[in-house]
């Protein structure tokens, strides 16, 4: 999928979430406008000089909002907290990208700028 602009980016990434999704989960909110700011905060420091260290920061913040475009369906399916939803996000981050294409989380994936995530 292409984006025009960050806020097409982060458009896309609301559009699977319930209208009422501020209201019913507070905390979900309130992390997604974090990671939003944590990613604008990023994008404005990047420059020629620490772009490859900053790249992995970028994917990082990106495989969480992948994560959270779940968030209001693990808790109306399978009934976890909003606490529960956060830490599971951040433990599970840096490993959704090899886990999408199929690796086997205890196999070592190919050398790949996707897989390099902080």
């Amino acid at each position: 999928m292409y984006y025009t602009s960050l806020t097409d980016y982060l458009n896309r990434m609301e559009e699977d979430r319930p209208a009422d999704f501020s209201v019913r989960f507070p905390l979900l909110a309130a992390y997604s406008s974090q990671l939003e700011d944590d990613l604008k905060t990023t994008l404005a420091q990047i420059d020629k000089t620490n772009f490859w260290e900053v790249l992995p920061v970028i994917l990082g913040i990106d495989s969480k909002l992948v994560l959270l475009r779940d968030a209001s369906e693990d808790i109306d399916l399978y009934g976890f907290s909003e606490e529960e939803v956060i830490a599971s996000i951040e433990r599970d981050y840096q490993s959704i990208n090899r886990e999408q294409c199929s690796f086997c989380l205890d196999t070592d994936p190919y050398e790949s700028l996707i897989f390099a995530v902080k």
